[in-house]
Order: structure tokens, then C-alpha cells, then sequence
């Protein structure tokens, strides 16, 4: 499934363009939920995919080995330069905060200067960990486990959305907290993907051989378009929301998050993978070269060091906008994320996996 590295690409170059704000003079837009949702959903769809059923207590070693040594190095070396930077600026260290950084803990605290302090992506490794953890559970009685973590999942859901109602006047902050990071909510993402991945190699070769190349073309062209939507037109979405609303206003506070989150981003992401997937049309294969590969593969060295890089910027920022333009400084920073990925992805993430063994060669969750 060569073309999925591309969309994971492309899925964190919206993440990288929603972090613009933090270096340009202008008011941060909406969350980039749908690709934080596609990945988790992604991540989900691979891992069943290249596991099978757990029999033994060297399984579960091999398991996590294998993700440890794939999201933890860059995590820790990242950390350590958001230090410095805080360092050499004279800023102030939240030591709590540090703690549960480096032991992935900061999705679990409610106050932004917790699960977004230092580097502030890093709180979806945070939440993806649990995910990891719950499927180490689930891979030893896959159909029983499987059902136990989405009604877990679910009530943690369920109750939070009540809680956020309850309130009087829910903060911004509570509900993305909730809604967006907390980690037993956002596993309902990860079974979404560890279910449509085994429908997927249940039908893989029916489809696979049953699909003409342009109905193929025609359905990938469809996901894109129903995932451009749900980014940025949002009729699907704001039809559901809508509806949804009509039928039980109490849930005004939660229902857009609710939905797009869990609902409508979830099946989006699912229809695109599923699809690109089979790798049967012309826009897959296109996706599937060589050079769009290799962009999948540093996508993780990407995602894990731009808004450094930004922080780094900042104190040039006036600067470039000044003699350069908003749109110039914009631009340039995109096209900048790029080498500087690439090197840590050659130089770094590399030979800091091989250093720790082979078992840790596989992609990282990004």
C-alpha cells in the first residue's frame, strides 16, 4: 500500500499549514481535525494489518520494541531542543510538565501548558500510546477485547460529552482537551481503523480483482473529494451537525467536535484508505512512485520537528514580513520544512533506530 505514504504526507503538510499562525500575525484557524483523525484511524488500519494474533508474553515484547523504538528516540531528541530553545530565551520550565513529556503522560492533564507544552505535537504520541497498550489487550482475544475497548471507549466518550454540557460555561480549552486529546476518547479512532482493516483484508482480493481500472480512478477521486469537504467545504459535516441538532439540541456545546471527530472525519478517513488501499486506480499509482514514497517516509521526521523550526523563527519573523510579505514568508517556510526533515529522517531518525535494533526499522505512526 505504497500510495497510503503520501496521504500521510499530504495529511501533515495541512498540520504544518494550520502552524503557520504561530509564526505569522494572524489568528489561528480551526483544528486540523481531520488529520489528526486520519491518522489515527491510519495507524489503527496498519498496525492489524502487520500483526497478527498475540500468543505469548514475547509478542507483546516484539510489539512494543518495535513502537517504542519507532516514535520514542525523535520524541526525546525533540524535547531537548524545545529545552534549549527555552533555555537560550530565558523562559521559564514547567518541570510537571517536562515529567510527563518524556514519559508520554501529557494527554492525560486538562491544562494546555500541559498536554501542548514543550513540543506541542507530541501530545498525539501521547494518545497514541494508549492505542498501542489497548491493542497489546485486544490482540490476545481479538473478537471479545475488541468489544470491551469500543464500549470503554465509548462510555469515556459519552461521558465526556455530558460533562462538557454540564458545565455553564465550557471552556474552549475543555473541550478540546475532551474531544480532540484525551486518549480514551481518541482510541474510538484507532478501533475504526483496527475494524475497517479487517474488513479490508477480508475483501481485498474480491475487490481487488472485481474493480476496473477507471471505476477504481472514479472511486479514489470521490475520497479525495469527500476528504476535501470534510477540511474545508464541511456540507457533509454541517448536514450531520445540523440534523444531529435538531434532534437533541442539549448537546450544542459538542455536537460539531462529536461529529467531526468521531462521526463524519472518522468514515472519511476510513473510505480514503480503504480505497487507496487496493491501489487499483490512476490517482494510487500516481501516488505510488518512487518520489511521493519517499515524502511518506520522512512525513514523521516532519511532523514531529516543524513547530520548533517555527519557534526557532519567531524572532525573525518581523523581519521577512516586513521586507517579504506574509504570503513570501509562508511559502518559504513550507518549501523549508522539507530539507531540514529530510535530514533528520537521513541522518537522525535512521541511524537512531538501527543503533536500537532492527526490531525498530518499521514505519512510525505518522
Amino acid at each position: 500500500m505504497k500510495s497510503i505514504f503520501f496521504l500521510r504526507f499530504l495529511a501533515v503538510m495541512l498540520i504544518v499549514i494550520h502552524h503557520l499562525p504561530a509564526l505569522l500575525p494572524r489568528n489561528p484557524g480551526d483544528l486540523p481535525l481531520f488529520p489528526v483523525t486520519f491518522f489515527f484511524v491510519l495507524s489503527g488500519f496498519l498496525i492489524t494489518l502487520n500483526y497478527r494474533r498475540f500468543t505469548n508474553l514475547k509478542d507483546s515484547i516484539y510489539f512494543f520494541r518495535n513502537r517504542i523504538v519507532s516514535i520514542y528516540p525523535l520524541h526525546i531528541l525533540m524535547f531537548f531542543v524545545c529545552l534549549s530553545l527555552l533555555y537560550l530565551r530565558n523562559l521559564p520550565i514547567n518541570i510537571p510538565a517536562a515529567t510527563a513529556n518524556i514519559f508520554l503522560l501529557q494527554s492525560y492533564f486538562s491544562s494546555r501548558t500541559f498536554y501542548f507544552s514543550f513540543n506541542s505535537v507530541s501530545w498525539f504520541l501521547s494518545s497514541l500510546f494508549l492505542c498501542y497498550i489497548v491493542f497489546a489487550f485486544i490482540m490476545y482475544k481479538p473478537r471479545s477485547n475488541f468489544c470491551i475497548a469500543f464500549c470503554l471507549s465509548i462510555l469515556s466518550l459519552i461521558c465526556s460529552i455530558i460533562y462538557i454540557e454540564n458545565q455553564e460555561h465550557p471552556t474552549f480549552s475543555l473541550i478540546q482537551w475532551l474531544l480532540y486529546v484525551f486518549p480514551p476518547n481518541r482510541l474510538l479512532n484507532f478501533l475504526f481503523g483496527m475494524g475497517a482493516a479487517v474488513l479490508f483484508a477480508r475483501l481485498y482480493n474480491r475487490l481487488k480483482s472485481g474493480i476496473s481500472l477507471m471505476f477504481a480512478t472514479l472511486l479514489e477521486a470521490i475520497s479525495l473529494l469527500v476528504v476535501y469537504d470534510s477540511i474545508f467545504a464541511k456540507t457533509i459535516l454541517n448536514f450531520f451537525v445540523d440534523s444531529f441538532l435538531l434532534m437533541a439540541p442539549f448537546f450544542r456545546e459538542t455536537a460539531f467536535h462529536f461529529i467531526n471527530n468521531y462521526f463524519t472525519g472518522a468514515f472519511s478517513a476510513v473510505l480514503l484508505i480503504f480505497i487507496f488501499g487496493l491501489e487499483k486506480g490512476l490517482i494510487s499509482k500516481i501516488f505510488s512512485m518512487r518520489l511521493f514514497i519517499f515524502l511518506g517516509e520522512i512525513s514523521f521526521s516532519l511532523f514531529i520537528s516543524h513547530q520548533l523550526f517555527f519557534r526557532f523563527l519567531r524572532s525573525w519573523r518581523k523581519f521577512f514580513i516586513d521586507n517579504y510579505g506574509e504570503l513570501f514568508v509562508a511559502l518559504s517556510v513550507c518549501i523549508l520544512v522539507i530539507p531540514i526533515s529530510i535530514f533528520i529522517h537521513r541522518f537522525v531518525e535512521i541511524p537512531l533506530r538501527r543503533k536500537l535494533g532492527k526490531a525498530g526499522l518499521k514505519s512510525a505512526p505518522v
